[in-house]
C-alpha cells in the first residue's frame, strides 16, 4: 500500500499553487516532503512562522521523520526569514 521509488524508478512529483490560501498552507505544514538532490534524499519540513525553531523542537521532528539513507532535513518558513 501506498507508493515507493526504487532505484529503478525516477518520481516527479510537483507543486504550483496558484494562490496562497489557507488549505494550502495547512497542507504543506502537515504533509513533510522527501525528495532527491543530487542522487541524495533530503526532508522538507514547512512551518507557518518566520522565527527559528527551539533546538529541542528541531531534534524531535528530525527524530520522527528521518529514515535510513536521508542526508538532510531542511526547515522552511512560509512567511521568509526574520525581519
Amino acid at each position: 500500500m501506498g507508493h515507493a521509488c526504487d532505484s529503478g524508478t525516477k518520481c516527479l512529483f510537483l507543486l504550483k499553487p496558484w494562490r496562497e490560501t489557507s488549505g494550502m498552507i495547512e497542507f504543506l505544514i502537515n504533509n513533510p516532503f522527501i525528495y532527491e538532490s543530487n542522487d541524495e534524499w533530503c526532508g522538507a519540513i514547512f512551518f507557518r512562522d518566520s522565527k527559528a525553531i527551539a533546538e529541542d523542537e528541531a531534534l524531535r521532528l528530525c527524530k520522527t521523520y528521518h529514515i535510513p539513507g536521508m542526508k538532510e532535513i531542511v526547515f522552511h518558513s512560509l512567511r521568509g526569514p526574520e525581519g
